[in-house]
């Protein structure tokens, strides 16, 4: 958020604490202000939003921690992926990887999940900022599809069946003989 977006988060903060019977005093907007200056002021608005409507963590009134965390991956799965760099800043794909077998730590794009560092992380957040989430992620499944087909070992496993009169799909799959109606009521 910037310096212009005071008013706007004032008013949407003033709101959201008046559902829990609190006020917001300047100084507490200038701690909100300053805790969540590194997020969007849209972004934070929907994370309020969401707090609130949260079914536990919305029974108590929202601290600016409670927000920071949201926006910045201790959410749990859906939150920003934590990929950054100075050049590009943020990764703008959900985070769907943790560090954490419990959720805990850090969260990442599948991407991120295997590049962090170097060139090819910065292409990555290059990415995020323009070509949306589930266009990336339908082209990321056909080159992962492409790349099952073409692997030398798929190849060689369905020459092998090929040879021996079956296909990977009828041998996985194999379909019934169809029947008539009225077929089971002549066999009885």
């Amino acid at each position: 958020m910037q310096l212009i977006d005071r008013e706007a988060f004032s008013t949407t903060l003033v709101s959201a604490l008046g559902m829990y019977d609190r006020e917001a005093s300047d100084e507490a907007i200038d701690t909100w202000m300053s805790t969540l200056k590194a997020f969007d002021l849209s972004r934070v608005r929907s994370a309020l939003r969401d707090h609130m409507e949260h079914p536990d963590e919305g029974k108590r009134c929202p601290r600016p921690v409670d927000i920071w965390r949201r926006l910045s991956n201790g959410g749990g799965k859906g939150a920003q992926c934590s990929a950054t760099s100075p050049e590009a800043g943020r990764c703008e794909y959900p985070g769907v990887f943790s560090e954490g077998t419990d959720g805990s730590g850090q969260w990442y794009c599948p991407w991120h999940r295997e590049a962090r560092i170097g060139a090819a992380a910065l292409a990555i957040i290059e990415q995020s900022k323009s070509v949306p989430y589930a266009e990336a992620m339908a082209t990321r499944v056909e080159k992962a599809n492409a790349e099952a087909r073409e692997s030398p070992e798929v190849k060689r496993i369905r020459a092998a069946m090929e040879a021996r009169g079956r296909s990977a799909k009828t041998h996985a799959f194999p379909v019934p003989p169809l029947r008539q109606p009225g077929e089971d009521e002549a066999a009885a």
